[in-house]
């Protein structure tokens, strides 16, 4: 029976975080599409590695994100599941 009580206060705590994953906003990608149209179109930016690597790394930080969430609706599936094996 301890076990149990363990095993779900853990569960619980899983579930609190991967809520807090899905809670998280992502971010507009518009803002990323407008600073690549302007490094384009800009010779001087073009060339600048820092101004690439802003737009490549928010891009970046964005579709991880993005996959985090997917990932945290299957991960709270389970968690439910899990919780309703236990008798929640």
């Amino acid at each position: 029976m301890e076990n149990k009580q363990k095993l779900q206060k853990l569960l619980l705590a899983e579930q609190d975080d991967l809520q807090k994953v899905l809670a998280l906003s992502i971010p507009d990608f518009e803002v990323g599409r407008e600073l690549g149209n302007l490094i384009k179109g800009d010779s001087d930016l073009s060339d600048s590695q820092t101004f690439l690597n802003v737009k490549k790394h928010g891009t970046s930080v964005a579709l991880s994100l993005k996959n985090a969430q997917a990932s945290a609706k299957k991960a709270l599936a389970a968690v439910d599941e899990a919780l309703l094996r236990i008798g929640k």
